[in-house]
C-alpha cells in the first residue's frame, strides 16, 4: 500500500479513537451455512451449534435472544454491508461485515446490535 493510503487509514483510526470508538477487525471463517436466504445477516453460535437470522437494523439483540452469543457472522444482503457492535444501540467497538457472502469471525459472544449501510466506508457505522 501507498504511504499516503497508510497515513489515511492511521488518520482514520485516529479519528475513530478520539471519539470513543474503536474498529475491530473481522477474519474470515467458515460454517456450514444454514441463512434465511438472500437480504440477512447470518451468524452461528458454536456453544449451542445454533444459525440466526436477522434483516434490518436491530439496536438491542436482547429482544431476540442472541446478545452476546453469535461467534461467527456472514452477510448475504442484497445491497447493503453489514456493521455489528459489540454494546446495544450501536456503541463499543463495531466490527464490518461486507456484503460477499464469506463468514466472519469477531471475538466470540460480544455482539448485541447490528446496522446496514450501502457504503463500503467503516465509519458510516456510525452514523
Amino acid at each position: 500500500m501507498e504511504n499516503r493510503n497508510w497515513k489515511s487509514v492511521l488518520f482514520k483510526l485516529a479519528l475513530l479513537s478520539s471519539i470513543g470508538a474503536s474498529v475491530g477487525v473481522a477474519r474470515t471463517a467458515s460454517a456450514a451455512s444454514s441463512c434465511a436466504g438472500a437480504g440477512y445477516l447470518c451468524f452461528y453460535d458454536y456453544a449451542t451449534a445454533q444459525y440466526g437470522n436477522l434483516f434490518g437494523n436491530n439496536v438491542d439483540w436482547r429482544a431476540f435472544d442472541w446478545n452476546d452469543r453469535a461467534d461467527v457472522f456472514k452477510n448475504d444482503g442484497t445491497t447493503s454491508n453489514s456493521c455489528v457492535f459489540q454494546n446495544i444501540n450501536y456503541g463499543g467497538t463495531v466490527w464490518f461485515i461486507p456484503r460477499n457472502g464469506t463468514w466472519y469471525d469477531v471475538p466470540d459472544n460480544t455482539v448485541s446490535s447490528n446496522r446496514w449501510i450501502t457504503s463500503s466506508n467503516i465509519n458510516d457505522c456510525f452514523l
